[in-house]
């Protein structure tokens, strides 16, 4: 039976130095690091100072290991490249939460359009 778990990532100090650019860069190596796991990637993107994921797996799955390699990864991919004008820091830990099969549909939506929902006014 497949599982399904919504994920989010904020960068260190919850600065916002997540670009357009950056949000493609982290689907690519999430899709490609999250198939070698054998854990599909449903919906991937953020705003300024975070990311939203939503993953699908059969198996079970060492979630924490996981996030650390999705994390870290692309940091150092980041980095490497030098992409960003500052050194790219995620913030220690994350937000984890399993989704019931009924709301997959408006959940995927609310992720892929985070533009939107961050364009209204500050709370």
């Amino acid at each position: 039976m497949s599982k399904y778990i919504h994920l989010v990532f904020n960068t260190k100090y919850r600065l916002n130095n997540i670009s357009d650019r950056l949000i493609k860069y982290f689907y690519d190596y999430f899709q490609e690091y999250l198939s070698k796991q054998s854990i599909q990637m449903l919906a991937c993107n953020g705003h300024q100072n975070h990311i939203h994921l939503l993953i699908r797996f059969e198996k079970d799955i060492d979630l924490p290991a996981i996030v650390k390699g999705l994390k870290g990864g692309v940091a150092r991919q980041i980095n490497q490249s030098r992409l960003n004008e500052d050194k790219f820091k995620w913030g220690v830990g994350y937000f984890a939460q399993r989704i019931r099969n009924d709301r997959i549909n408006q959940l995927i939506q609310y992720i892929e359009n985070q533009k939107e929902h961050h364009s209204g006014p500050p709370d």
